[in-house]
């Protein structure tokens, strides 16, 4: 950027001519630096013959060489922000649109239709999720997964537009996650859950998960990841409230899978369980700066012939 920012502020080599506003000047925008491209004009400098045996192409040559790099860049610049739009998906549970795009401006209403958006990406860059202040309901679990074939390096991150360490949050800024889903698992027990965690390298952070309000759900858990084959998951500045008697949380965090599990600046309160352990699922875990309050169970459940647990992890 910087030699693009060189190349607009400067005259062509050999040309005499430079990128300029509609009013004569390089247009600037405040702090420095040219403006975005899109807003440039070129006036065509007055050519002159090269000196002989200078050694030097001719300027309109040069002229035409800059002009091609300089397409080249700006087109190259495009397609990578454009990449990097697609992957991140803006949801608003009070302005959205079910007919939004996804976009800051165009943001969704649903927090599964975001979910379902995102499992047609390709997996191979960074998925987003950004979720504005509001109540997101969910009727049936949100399946974190993209639809590549490739292995999915990359993060997939479903988190608050405004996080705890921004100066502008306040506890009201934290989305709220409810669900109201009926058991859509009968094994190895009838429950529900939340989100459904189906690929590595998945981070909530940010969010506030309530217990589920369905009067048939005796076990609920808000983030549940059921494949061991699968790794990388990070919860953070997330809040897990249960209320036994209404919206119980059976555990917060089930996890199986081949670790990698990292838990930090989380409060798990009145949840039954907060942290539930399966198949292979302590390697590389960690649980850090974080508070469990009010479990009436465990506060971490394992089975000790499934999974391994030294608490050394805290």
């Amino acid at each position: 950027m910087k030699k693009l920012d060189q190349a607009l502020n400067c005259p062509v080599a050999g040309a005499g001519g430079k990128f300029v506003g509609p009013g004569g000047n390089s247009p600037r925008r405040p702090g420095g630096g040219a403006v975005a491209p899109q807003f440039l004009f070129f006036r065509k400098p007055q050519v002159t013959a090269p000196v002989a045996g200078a050694g030097r192409l001719p300027a309109q040559t040069q002229l035409q060489n800059v002009t091609k790099i300089f397409c080249l860049t700006l087109g190259l610049w495009a397609g990578l922000a454009g990449a990097a739009r697609a992957q991140t998906l803006y949801v608003d549970a009070v302005n959205g649109r079910p007919a939004g795009t996804g976009a800051p401006a165009a943001p969704l209403a649903s927090l599964e239709q975001a979910v379902a958006l995102a499992q047609e990406f390709t997996g191979q860059e960074p998925v987003v999720l950004k979720l504005a202040p509001g109540l997101y309901t969910l009727t049936r679990p949100a399946e974190i997964r993209t639809r590549g074939l490739a292995p999915d390096t990359a993060r997939y991150t479903v988190e608050a537009a405004v996080l705890p360490d921004d100066p502008a949050w306040q506890p009201t800024k934290m989305p709220v996650i409810q669900s109201v889903s009926a058991d859509g698992f009968a094994q190895p027990f009838a429950h529900a859950v939340g989100f459904l965690v189906a690929r590595s390298n998945v981070r909530f952070r940010g969010l506030k998960f309530v217990g589920n309000a369905h009067p048939g759900v005796r076990n609920y858990y808000p983030i549940n990841r059921k494949n061991e084959a699968y790794r990388g998951l990070t919860v953070a500045q997330c809040y897990f409230i249960g209320e036994r008697n209404s919206a119980p949380i059976q555990g917060a965090i089930w996890a199986h899978g081949a670790g990698g599990l990292r838990v930090d600046h989380t409060i798990f309160y009145n949840c039954k369980n907060a942290l539930i352990f399966g198949q292979h699922s302590t390697s590389g875990f960690s649980l850090t700066y974080s508070v469990i309050y009010g479990a009436y169970e465990a506060a971490i459940w394992f089975d000790p012939t499934e999974a391994k647990f030294t608490g050394e992890e805290i």
